[in-house]
């Protein structure tokens, strides 16, 4: 195993903005996790209130440590293969514009601003644009059509089979 002699900032300058963005998800997480069991409201779902944000909890801090490992490990790899100095991704802006996306929808979602599926098909057209390599018609248009076929099979897999009630 190669043992790299430079500072952690060097190693991971690649993939720091990545990094962070998943360090970003998994603090939201847990403060998720913070809220889960807080409510005094009578139950009706046959699984209990906290059993999916939990489960989602976990499922969304083990990813997110994963591909940190996996980017970590990765860039050891290639710094090992080649010393060439390490060069930025570039995608700090499109990292930096999906947390504000993702800020957005979520102030936008506890204040029903919009029904629950317009507001979610309007996040993922606005996310997979701001992730998408050329931004040109085609692109806009399958952002878009994602989005809202997202938005309205999301808004039916939560109220029609788990039985959630969502902000019309």
């Amino acid at each position: 195993m190669h043992s790299d002699s430079r500072p952690l900032h060097r190693v991971l300058s690649g993939g720091l903005a990545a990094i962070g963005a998943e360090l970003l998800i998994i603090a939201f997480a847990l403060a998720i996790a913070t809220q889960i069991g807080a409510s005094d409201m009578p139950v009706y779902d046959p699984l209990g209130p906290d059993r999916l944000p939990a489960i989602l909890v976990i499922l969304t801090i083990g990813l997110c440590c994963l591909e940190i490992v996996k980017k970590i490990l990765a860039h050891r790899d290639r710094a090992a293969a080649t010393e060439a100095p390490p060069r930025p991704s570039g995608n700090t802006l499109a990292a930096a514009g999906f947390v504000v996306a993702t800020i957005a929808y979520v102030a936008a979602l506890s204040q029903a601003v919009l029904p629950y599926f317009a507001l979610t098909g309007l996040y993922f057209a606005a996310t997979s644009l701001i992730i998408a390599r050329k931004l040109n018609v085609v692109e806009v248009v399958v952002g878009l059509c994602i989005g809202f076929v997202l938005g309205y099979g999301l808004q039916a897999l939560f109220t029609r089979v788990f039985v959630i009630d969502l902000p019309l």
